[in-house]
């Protein structure tokens, strides 16, 4: 059973929606009909045969998800096999939270579940090697799910398996170890302006967000990797709008999905009218407008001399000869653009955020990472190498934990074997079924991670004889859509974690004001994770000023 292509499924989109109008203005019809005394005769004709047309499409409806789909048989609640309401009242009703009505279903039906009318959701971490096999020849995305991104013009939201490796092959190379390597004092001198911002507040009592300056930190190496612009965002009042601005559009998330003709809307739509009624919309569009901005300002100016410090990823991808020029426009660079800063900027910045929390909030372990990171900066130049840092055992320990914990990524992860069945335990699932796995449900295995609330870099130790486990940080996807900027992410933790807490500053670092319940544990699934309302991320001070609560 192949899924509907990205263009199939707007166009059914449109004929949905137009149908749904339709019904509905004939109902509306039929009331003032009703109201202005027209024949009662003319009148009960006109709703009997509005209102039995609705109830054969419902009928036929609920046939199909019961008994002639592929997936009837499938256990699962009820309600979220006939309808994708039942998803939208949890993600968009009540803001992100399906994924622990899943988890609640997982408890009730078992490992594997039906979640709406036309998806699979596994829960056994012994799943994932088959479900995100990088082997596998061909393997998509689904095209409803991957809707939530605004576009399919992105690489992460492309569907078709030809199409995102055509599209990610263009600058994969950029984001290698070794290219990655070759940047290190560029990463370096951004890493020491996050220091120099925290040592200049020692003592101040100022209070430090660790979400904004971290965010600061990513999106200035993410722009400088992509544009050869660093923003500088550091140096801003507030370390800029980085953190809010980004997570702010990724709350969108859940809308977009159950409505994807939104995005194309919005460029029709005033911006008047849509902040009167859709301010968050609104936003998009404006963070749209400028991510195009961007992109012309750097058609405009890629071939001056200041830009010819490194290759961009954007160099990569206008010079890359097997992509045609409709991969190349202004409009595709825009929404690739938008996926990069954006990923790149958001999830880094939480893992560092929620790392830095449980290390500061846990002496013995601060003690023993910062012990080991003085160890090495004796033994080596200071700022450590990181070739060094890479294999400091406790460094990378910590690092998983903090990975694992954070649930950056809450979002399950979608996948389409359209050509091959697949098998979990007695189950068979028909190829063209979309399935997915969530990682909070993986990294919170409790099988895998006795007391999974626990910070305990200790579960990774010793380092080395732990590959098994570290097979399940699932924060990064996994197969052949795994996240390409890991690598640079994983250089960033390295690096940062390496200079604030083997500095003279993370020794002065108190958590200020911050609650985890409240602060720091993710509760809301917007693709990427987040806290609840009312949550206000981890905040510190250097020294002292002010009084420590925690």
């Amino acid at each position: 059973m192949a899924q509907d292509s990205p263009q199939r499924y707007i166009v059914k989109s449109v004929l949905s929606a137009a149908r749904t109008a339709t019904s509905l203005i004939g109902y509306i019809s039929i009331a003032c009909l009703w109201k202005l005394g027209y024949d009662p005769k003319l009148i009960y004709f006109s709703f009997a045969l509005l209102a039995g047309v609705d109830t054969l499409s419902l009928c036929a409806h609920v046939y199909f998800c019961f008994y002639s789909s592929p997936i009837a048989r499938f256990p699962g609640r009820k309600i979220a096999a006939l309808t994708l309401w039942y998803e939208f009242y949890y993600d968009v009703i009540k803001g992100g939270e399906y994924i622990w009505e899943i988890e609640k279903m997982h408890k009730q039906y078992g490992p594997i579940i039906r979640i709406n009318p036309y998806e699979l959701h596994v829960s056994d971490p012994q799943f994932l090697k088959q479900l995100y096999s990088s082997s596998t020849k061909n393997v998509e995305k689904w095209t409803w799910s991957a809707a939530q991104f605004g576009s399919y013009d992105m690489t992460s939201s492309t569907v078709q398996h030809g199409l995102h490796k055509l599209r990610r092959q263009a600058y994969s190379n950029l984001f290698s170890k070794q290219s990655i390597r070759s940047l290190e004092p560029l990463i370096q001198s951004v890493v020491d302006t996050l220091y120099d911002q925290m040592e200049k507040r020692r003592g101040t009592g100022e209070p430090i967000h660790l979400g904004q300056i971290y965010a600061a930190l990513t999106q200035d190496i993410i722009t400088e990797y992509c544009f050869a612009n660093n923003k500088n965002t550091l140096l801003m009042p507030g370390f800029g709008p980085s953190y809010d601005t980004i997570l702010t559009k990724a709350k969108l998330c859940p809308t977009l999905k159950q409505f994807p003709l939104l995005v194309p809307a919005m460029s029709y739509l005033p911006t008047w009218f849509l902040d009167l009624v859709f301010p968050l919309l609104n936003s998009l569009k404006s963070y749209r407008q400028s991510m195009l901005s961007q992109v012309h300002q750097f058609l405009a100016t890629r071939d001056t001399l200041q830009r010819k410090t490194h290759t961009t990823v954007f160099d990569a991808i206008l010079d890359d000869p097997d992509l045609p020029a409709s991969e190349k426009t202004p409009s595709r660079l825009a929404w690739e653009s938008q996926l990069l800063l954006g990923a790149g900027t958001l999830t880094t910045a939480h893992v560092l955020q929620s790392t830095s929390y449980h290390l500061l909030t846990n002496p013995p372990i601060l003690h023993k990472l910062t012990h080991e990171l003085h160890a090495a900066a004796a033994e080596h130049s200071c700022p450590i190498p990181l070739h060094i840092l890479e294999h400091l055992p406790y460094l990378n320990a910590v690092i998983a934990e903090g990975l694992r914990i954070s649930n950056a990524v809450m979002h399950r992860l979608q996948r389409v074997h359209p050509d091959t069945p697949l098998h979990y335990r007695d189950w068979t699932i028909p190829p063209g079924i979309p399935v997915g796995m969530s990682p909070p449900l993986i990294q919170y295995n409790e099988t895998l991670f006795p007391n999974p609330h626990t910070f305990d870099p200790e579960r990774w130790m010793p380092f080395e004889e732990t590959k098994t486990l570290q097979a399940y940080i699932f924060v990064f996807g996994k197969g052949s859509r795994i996240c390409a900027g890991r690598e640079l992410a994983y250089t960033e933790l390295y690096m940062a974690l390496a200079k604030v807490f083997g500095g003279m500053v993370g020794g002065e670092l108190r958590v200020w004001e911050t609650e985890r319940e409240r602060d720091v544990d993710v509760v809301k699934d917007y693709f990427v994770g987040s806290v609840g309302e009312g949550g206000r991320g981890v905040r510190v001070v250097v020294g002292g000023g002010l009084e420590k609560k925690v």
